[in-house]
């Protein structure tokens, strides 16, 4: 049987996946299987990256009158390795001083290590945004997105991701967060059309960087969620940013659980916010 294929894999993608996941392929030399194997997969990755890298770049053009404002000069890129200190200290930030974050121990620069790793591993995509005057002096990022396995990556939920999203207290209010939200939301959803208005790296292509970066495409989803802790004293801040959410994100309140949760001497809800990805 001949197969044809009309989108040839990235030969450093292949490499990559091939060296990191050598259980997923067995053989170098495998010869092309029926749409259910290996080499299915890495040329439907493949075509996502591609696909993710057109979208990345028309990030420029777009959005017209509705394009965001942000109040920093920011550049937005994939994360990788050498963010990983300055996001432990930025997830830090949230464990040892704020609820939205439950997590009572801080993390270790190999922890961000492996969340870099497991964004490329699961194909699920770690940006951040960088203040470009800061970029010579003490902290430069601002704050970062992720998607993230939901429900510990059970074969049932595959295709629903939960999403995480961090900003540092002083640097709110500036349009960093909606830049961010824009860029995720342009690389979840084939559909959606993005905003822009800031400036989004092009993706590495060098096998060293590469095999250091987060992923550069999104994996098919159809749901994403977002779990997110508040204390009643920060009800008011919890509904407009719901509200905000609902209004250009489509997400939807699902799900409301009071006082579940404890931190720093005071009860914690959680809210469920759930979008819908149609495909």
């Amino acid at each position: 049987m001949v197969m044809y294929f009309f989108h040839k894999p990235s030969r450093l993608l292949v490499d990559i996946e091939r060296a990191r996941f050598p259980a997923r392929y067995p053989s170098k030399s495998s010869t092309c299987d029926l749409g259910y194997g290996p080499t299915s997969y890495l040329v439907q990755r493949s075509l996502r990256v591609k696909k993710a890298e057109e979208r990345i770049l028309a990030l420029a053009s777009t959005g017209g009158s509705r394009r965001i404002k942000p109040e920093v000069a920011l550049i937005l890129r994939h994360a990788t390795h050498m963010d990983a200190e300055e996001l432990m200290n930025l997830y830090n930030s949230y464990v040892r001083g704020t609820v939205q974050c439950l997590d009572t121990k801080p993390i270790a620069v190999d922890d961000m290590f492996q969340r870099v790793d497991e964004s490329r591993k699961e194909e699920l995509p770690f940006i951040v945004a960088i203040d470009v005057q800061r970029q010579e002096s003490g902290r430069k990022m601002l704050e970062y997105i992720r998607l993230t396995k939901f429900l510990d990556g059970q074969p049932s939920v595959s295709g629903t991701a939960r999403l995480e999203i961090m900003i540092w207290h002083s640097n709110r209010g500036q349009n960093v967060g909606r830049c961010l939200m824009d860029a995720m939301m342009t690389l979840a959803d084939p559909r959606y059309s993005p905003k822009g208005g800031y400036y989004f790296m092009p993706p590495p292509n060098d096998m060293d960087d590469i095999s250091f970066s987060s992923s550069i495409s999104c994996r098919p989803l159809s749901y994403l969620v977002m779990l997110m802790n508040h204390s009643d004293p920060e009800a008011s801040r919890f509904r407009r940013i719901r509200d905000w959410l609902s209004r250009e994100h489509t997400f939807s309140q699902k799900g409301d659980l009071p006082s579940v949760a404890e931190k720093m001497g005071q009860p914690v809800n959680i809210a469920i916010l759930v979008r819908r990805i149609r495909l």
